[in-house]
This record gives structure tokens, C-alpha cells and sequence, in this order.
């Protein structure tokens, strides 16, 4: 499976600033893990799978003046 997503992963987490939202969203998720907050787990991680597929769908299917200008703007976290 890291071999199939790989390529995904790297373009996802591409522009600036979306590896430190994914990271965050990560450790949040974690933290719940841990916390055996089973329903909070769910939530998290639905979301984040949804974030990340709109991210992508949006990224692969940009013209690259959009991907350029979609870049600029992903710094920030989501919420």
C-alpha cells in the first residue's frame, strides 16, 4: 500500500505549509487514539480522509496556474 499511495502522499503534502496541517491533524488523531476516544477517532479521521481527498482531487485536476495559486494559500490549519 505506501508504494500504490506514495506518489498521492507527496503530492498532497506538496504545497507550502500542508505537511505541518497534516502533521497537526496527525497528532491529534493520535492523541485521541490514545486517549481510547473511540467516537473522536472516527470523526478525526474521516475528516482528515476527506480533507485529504478533496485536496487531491482539487490538486490533480488543476491547471498549473491554479496549483500555483492553490499553493500560496494552504499554509494555514484547518479546523
Amino acid at each position: 500500500l505506501p508504494t500504490l499511495t506514495n506518489p498521492y502522499v507527496r503530492k498532497h503534502v506538496e504545497p507550502k505549509g500542508r505537511f505541518l496541517a497534516a502533521e497537526a491533524e496527525h497528532h491529534e488523531i493520535l492523541d485521541a487514539w490514545h486517549s481510547k476516544r473511540e467516537a473522536k477517532v472516527r470523526k478525526l479521521v474521516t475528516q482528515h480522509l476527506e480533507r485529504t481527498l478533496a485536496d487531491l482531487r482539487a490538486e490533480l485536476s488543476a491547471t498549473p496556474a491554479k496549483r500555483v495559486s492553490r499553493a500560496r494559500k494552504v499554509g494555514r490549519p484547518r479546523k
